[in-house]
């Protein structure tokens, strides 16, 4: 989990420093125009006097330069760790993408399966995915049976309504996937005794493959 920790971080500090470029940059101007080089700013042309000094100019390269070296170095470090997760995934058999950055993403034979999101509906949950053929057209199954959600208590549910592209059952469904065409797909669950808002796993009973999504938020 300190992986997942320091991969969120750097990312963090990515953005930031990406940010925080353009505003260093203006901020050095205005200072090196007001306090150092006695010059006014020159930031619509003419009208506002001369451009800074060469002196200036060389800082600012300077800076940009540094700043994308970090920038750069950043990036490699996510790469890393980024594929130091991959590697506990793989080591621990957990799904693919659990905890990197693909996260709530599962592939296999060709076919992706991506997590969109959990809708919370007075007492129903619905709960999106996206699946993605890959390779050569073929059938795909989902079954209500076997179609669960647990929440972090325990508790299980199970689904009372699965749909498929234009297609819905309370039992099964079936589609033909064609490579490279996304399908939209849902099951539906209806809360017991009382409501939580994360669910510990999601598990969609595909036909010849068992989907599992854990720590999944309800919205």
């Amino acid at each position: 989990m300190a992986l997942v920790f320091s991969l969120k971080k750097t990312g963090s500090i990515i953005v930031g420093v990406a940010v925080a470029v353009p505003v260093l940059f203006l901020s050095y101007v205005l200072l090196d125009s007001l306090y150092f080089s006695k010059q006014p700013i020159i930031l619509f042309g003419e009208y506002f006097g001369a451009p800074p000094s060469s002196e200036t100019g060389n800082k600012l390269t300077e800076l940009v330069r540094q700043v994308n070296e970090t920038a750069e170095a950043l990036k490699t470090e996510s790469e890393v760790l980024k594929s130091q997760v991959i590697a506990f995934e793989d080591e621990r058999n957990i799904p693919e993408g659990t905890f990197s950055g693909a996260r709530h993403y599962y592939e296999e034979s060709g076919v992706s399966y991506r997590l969109n999101r959990c809708d919370v509906n007075i007492d129903f949950i619905t709960c999106h995915l996206v699946v993605i053929n890959k390779e050569a057209d073929k059938e795909l199954g989902l079954s209500v049976r076997g179609t669960r959600l647990f929440s972090e208590q325990g508790d299980e549910l199970e689904s009372n309504g699965i749909g498929m592209g234009n297609e819905s059952d309370d039992y099964s469904v079936s589609k033909l996937l064609l490579r490279n065409v996304p399908i939209k797909v849902f099951s539906r669950f209806q809360f017991k005794e009382s409501r939580f808002d994360r669910a510990a796993a999601l598990e969609f009973h595909f036909r010849d493959t068992r989907v599992v999504f854990r720590s999944v938020p309800l919205v």
